[in-house]
C-alpha cells in the first residue's frame, strides 16, 4: 500500500467521519429546533405572564390610590370626631347638665305650687259640693222669682 492509497482510504474514513459529524449535526439541529420551539411558546407564555403583571401592577397602583384616599379620610374623620368629642365635653354636657338642673327646680317649683294628688282629689270632691250647691241655690232663686 502505497502513500497515496493510505491518503485515500484516511480520506475515506475522514469522509465517513464527516459524514457522521453532518448526521450528529442535523439531529442537534433538529433538537435545536425543537428547543426553539419550547423557547417561543415559553417566551408566548412569559410576555402573557408580564402583560397579566402589568396588568396587576396598574390595579395595584389603583388599590393604593383608593387606599391613601380612604387614609386620608379616616383622618379627617378623626379630627372632626376629637371636635365632636371636645365640643361636646365643652359644650353640650354642662348645657345639658344646667336643662337638667332647671327641669329640676321647675318640677320642685310645680310640686310646691300645686297640689298633690291626694289634695287634688280633695279639691275635686269641693268643687263637685259647691257646684251642686249653686245648682240648687240657683233653683231655689228661680223659685223665688216666681214667687213673687
Amino acid at each position: 500500500m502505497n502513500n497515496e492509497e493510505k491518503i485515500l482510504e484516511m480520506l475515506g474514513q475522514i469522509t465517513g467521519q464527516i459524514g457522521q459529524i453532518n448526521g450528529q449535526i442535523e439531529q442537534i439541529n433538529g433538537q435545536i429546533e425543537q428547543i426553539n420551539g419550547r423557547l417561543d411558546r415559553i417566551e408566548t407564555r412569559m410576555d402573557h405572564l408580564e402583560e397579566r403583571m402589568d396588568h396587576l401592577e396598574t390595579r395595584m397602583d389603583h388599590l393604593e390610590t383608593r387606599m391613601d384616599c380612604l387614609e386620608a379620610e379616616q383622618a379627617e374623620m378623626k379630627k372632626t370626631l376629637v371636635h365632636v368629642n371636645a365640643t361636646q365635653e365643652s359644650l353640650v354636657l354642662p348645657r345639658l347638665q344646667e336643662l337638667y338642673e332647671g327641669h329640676h327646680i321647675i318640677m320642685e317649683t310645680l310640686d310646691s305650687r300645686y297640689p298633690t294628688y291626694a289634695e287634688f282629689e280633695e279639691l275635686k270632691d269641693d268643687h263637685f259640693a259647691v257646684k251642686e250647691s249653686v245648682r240648687k241655690m240657683i233653683v231655689d232663686i228661680n223659685e223665688l222669682k216666681k214667687a213673687q
